[in-house]
Formats: structure tokens, C-alpha cells, sequence
């Protein structure tokens, strides 16, 4: 099930209480009710700008255990969980795709600070990495916001614009984050005019473009995005029939629309109890 799926079945309230403790950049638990709650808090993910991790404890459910040891687990989660163990820097941990293998200096602490004071949250991708993420907290970044995140654009390769509402601004930055791996620019005013701006992040392998203006003819500029894999295009300008012109294969498309098969089981029709 995809995120927009989910985001019809699910819903969060109260999130400012936690995007105010990630903003003061504290660690986060989350205890819940057992009650299909665990099942369907991993779609958190898509709204906080922390890396969310699911810990499971053996069950005497022995059918359901063994469904949960079936789980694929990507390089990703492997390798977020062997931070709880140790340094993560042991030879024979997987490598997380959305960090660089090369090591890199550490980001100006200055121009972090000056970041965060206007509100923006820079930190660490990863625990013992001098990578940053940048999420913009939907805040137009003013001029000297943008000398400094450029003054750390080999440390950024995570970026979050989402609710920022002037593209101008982020044209002017994106050229310069030539270490991008993952880039969410959902619910801005970006349309293909700004999309020329993209062309040479060749580290790129996630784009979110939902909510969007920008239409199939700006997707034309992705192709010289060799390690691009997924890209969000659902609620933007695009005719999805078009995109099978563009030669874009080799990338995950997400359009959105989905829909769920029902089974035997499910209750499709409610009736009013008999007295």
C-alpha cells in the first residue's frame, strides 16, 4: 500500500507537539495501544523528518512471528538499526544508499546556526556522519539563509522544501546541492519553468514532485538523472498516459489513485443492530 492509500485510512493529530521536540532536535519514542496501531505508525515516516525505525518483540503467535521474520528488510533499515548496537562504522555493515560512502568534513558550525535560527532544522543523517539533512519547515529562506546552506553543500544530501512557496528561492539553491540523494519539493509552487534547475543533480535517486505544478514537459529534464529511482507524482499537472513517452523505466512512479481489493472477509456493508 502506497502513501497516499494509507493517508486515507490513517490519520496523526497533534503533530506539532512532535515536530517541536524534533525541531529542539530530541530523541522520540512512541508508545501506543495495541490496536492495529504498530501496523500502521511506520506511515509516520512520510510526515516527520526523523528516520522512524519499528522494533519488533517475539510473540507466542507463532504464525504471526514467522510473518513478521518474512518482512524484507532493506539495506536502509538494516543498517539504521545497527546504529542501537555500536558505532555503525563496522566493515561489515550494509551501506545506507542516501549517504555517500566517501567520509566528508564536518558542516560549518556557524552556518548551522544561523539556519536553525530562522527556524530551519539541519541535522546529521545518521549517527557518527558529518552528512546533514535540511528541512526547510516550509519557511522562505531569505538571502543570508541561502549563503549559508549553499556554505554547506557537501554536507547536504537530504533536503525537505515541502510548503516552501517560492520557487525563486529554491532555484537558486538547488544547482548548488550537487550531493542530493533524496529532495521533497511537494506542495510548492515548482512547475516545469523551474524544473532546468534539477538537470545536473546526478547523485539524485528520490524526487517528491506531488502537489506540484509541473506538467510531463518538465519531467524531460530528469533524463540526465542516471541514479534517479523513485519520484512522487501524484496531484501535480502531469497526464500520467504521457509518461510512457518520456523513457523513464528505469524509475518507481508513484501516481496515486489507488484502489484496494476487498476479500470474502471484509465488512463492505454495515447494518443498524437488531433490537
Amino acid at each position: 500500500m502506497l502513501v497516499a492509500e494509507i493517508e486515507k485510512r490513517y490519520t496523526f493529530t497533534n503533530m506539532e507537539v512532535y515536530h517541536e521536540l524534533e525541531k529542539k532536535e530530541k530523541s522520540i519514542a512512541l508508545l501506543c495501544a495495541h490496536y492495529a496501531s504498530y501496523e500502521w505508525a511506520v506511515s509516520m515516516n512520510h510526515h516527520i523528518e526523523y528516520k522512524g525505525v519499528g522494533i519488533y518483540k517475539r510473540i507466542r503467535n507463532k504464525y504471526f512471528d514467522k510473518l513478521v521474520k518474512d518482512f524484507n528488510q532493506t539495506p536502509e533499515i538494516k543498517a539504521a538499526l545497527l546504529t542501537f548496537q555500536g558505532s555503525g562504522n563496522s566493515v561489515d555493515s550494509p551501506k545506507i544508499s542516501n549517504i555517500p560512502e566517501k567520509e566528508v568534513e564536518k558542516g560549518s558550525e556557524q552556518s548551522i546556526a544561523v539556519l536553525k535560527r530562522s527556524g530551519i532544522l539541519v541535522m546529521p543523517v545518521a549517527l557518527n556522519s558529518n552528512y546533514l539533512q535540511l528541512n526547510l519547515r516550509g519557511i522562505n529562506p531569505t538571502e543570508e539563509d541561502i549563503k549559508q546552506i549553499i556554505e554547506l553543500k557537501k554536507q547536504i544530501v537530504w533536503m525537505n522544501a515541502s510548503g516552501v512557496n517560492s520557487a525563486e528561492e529554491l532555484i537558486s539553491i538547488l544547482p548548488q546541492l550537487a550531493e542530493l540523494r533524496v529532495l521533497h519539493l511537494n506542495k510548492t509552487n515548482f512547475s516545469d519553468k523551474e524544473m532546468s534547475s534539477l538537470k545536473d543533480l546526478g547523485r539524485l535517486k528520490t524526487l517528491n514532485l506531488s502537489n506540484t505544478f509541473v506538467t510531463e514537459e518538465g519531467l524531460k529534464h530528469l533524463k540526465s538523472l542516471k541514479e534517479l529511482r523513485k519520484l512522487f507524482l501524484y496531484s501535480s499537472k502531469v497526464d500520467f498516459g504521457l509518461l510512457k513517452n518520456l523513457n523513464l523505466s528505469n524509475i518507481k512512479i508513484d501516481t496515486g489513485g489507488y484502489s484496494v481489493p476487498t476479500f470474502a472477509t471484509d465488512t463492505t456493508e454495515i447494518k443498524p443492530p437488531v433490537i
